[in-house]
């Protein structure tokens, strides 16, 4: 079944066309410019569902649309080159507004619940940051992947205490995702030259599972499509197609130069398929109507 849905902001209007299942539902929604770099997340408080936003290097401003009003935030935090690394670092279950910087390896984070802006080194120009709450806790800790020791270095939000754990291979590519039943997220790599997904579990119980998922040139990403825990996941920007194993057969959405932002957008608690197109500054979404609620 072809379907087309038509979403506005402003006086620019954005046009999808999908062909999927007779459950699947497609939607549009322009936020962003070219340039952005999409940060969607849990601004909001008391809503459930991930908003719209983004941040623009140009003038380190978050723009940030709730899902549930329409409303727009506007705030500067940031510099040009800095990395965007949104998350919960304070545990409030709202997305915090926090960049990395490379060039000092510092972290600055501003708390979404209104406390005051503050800073923490971690991590040498050259990582990866791939920040998580690896001890499930509840809150996101300082970490950043090494690619030249493929090591995972990890400062915890609350003591600060430092881990490491060696886990990849030069070449690879680090997800971050709640991968088993524990709570905290787990370490998880994509080798782009076997196109696998090497996953250890971050608890002192972890177990190492693989997958076999994409090939060289695929964006690895990874979100709760089964509403418990993370699902590995490739977009191949060649033909705009989303390979999850969990989800069954590849689904065709998107296109080359597309960004994916797969997350819970309509607040059933599992994640959509979702994309941003930088060319046009607009989010894709496909909602394929498996939420654990209704």
């Amino acid at each position: 079944m072809a379907g087309r849905r038509a979403a506005a902001c402003g006086a620019l209007v954005a046009t999808i066309a999908l062909a999927a299942t007779a459950t699947a539902s497609a939607s549009s929604r322009h936020f962003g410019r070219q340039g952005d770099i999409p940060v969607p997340g849990r601004y909001v408080a008391g809503d459930q569902k991930v908003d719209y936003a983004v941040w623009r290097p140009s003038n380190g401003i978050w723009y940030v649309r709730s899902n549930a009003t329409g409303h727009v935030s506007k705030i500067q935090y940031g510099l040009n080159g800095d990395v965007p690394v949104p998350a919960d670092y304070d545990g409030d279950a709202r997305t915090d507004r926090a960049v990395w910087r490379p060039s000092n390896g510092t972290w600055y984070v501003r708390p979404s619940g209104g406390g005051a802006p503050y800073s923490i080194q971690w991590g040498l120009a050259g990582d990866v940051p791939v920040a998580g709450d690896y001890n499930g806790d509840g809150r996101t800790d300082y970490a950043v992947w090494r690619p030249s020791d493929q090591t995972w270095y990890i400062k915890d939000a609350v003591t600060l205490a430092q881990r490491t754990q060696q886990w990849g291979a030069p070449g690879d590519q680090p997800i971050v995702g709640q991968w088993d039943t524990w709570i905290g997220d787990d370490f998880a790599i994509f080798r782009p030259s076997t196109g696998e997904v090497y996953v250890k579990g971050s608890s002192q119980f972890g177990t190492t599972a693989v997958t076999s998922i994409g090939q060289a040139g695929d964006i690895p990403t990874t979100a709760h499509f089964n509403c418990y825990t993370s699902e590995p996941a490739v977009f191949r920007p060649s033909t705009g197609t989303w390979i999850v194993p969990y989800l069954g057969t590849p689904v065709q959405f998107g296109a080359a130069g597309d960004v994916p932002v797969a997350a819970d957008y309509s607040g059933s608690f599992d994640a959509e398929r979702a994309v941003f197109r930088p060319s046009n500054g607009t989010w894709y979404v496909l909602d394929t109507g498996n939420g654990c609620i209704s």
